[in-house]
């Protein structure tokens, strides 16, 4: 039986496995073996973690976005642009 893990839960056993000197591909057998490949990120993305790892980033989860706007976010702001005649 295979479990599903989240991001945050992938990132913290990286980050984990890459401080004990493992490789990224023997980190993805690993995972893959242990969680099947639903739950397992390819090998170039496990090696970009263990990079920005390495470089100094700490947290394993989600850091915001500066993308798009939420859409509730967005039509409040497309409401007070037309209110204020912009």
């Amino acid at each position: 039986m295979t479990q599903k893990l989240k991001y945050r839960d992938r990132r913290a056993m990286i980050r984990f496995l890459g401080a004990e000197g493992v490789k990224p591909a023997d980190i993805h057998r690993i995972i893959l073996s242990q969680y099947g490949g639903v739950n397992c990120m390819n090998q170039r993305k496990i090696f970009e973690w263990i990079e920005t790892l390495k470089s100094g980033r700490t947290s394993v989860t989600d850091e915001a976005l500066s993308g798009r706007h939420h859409i509730e976010h967005a039509k409040a702001l497309s409401f007070e642009m037309t209110d204020e005649g912009v």
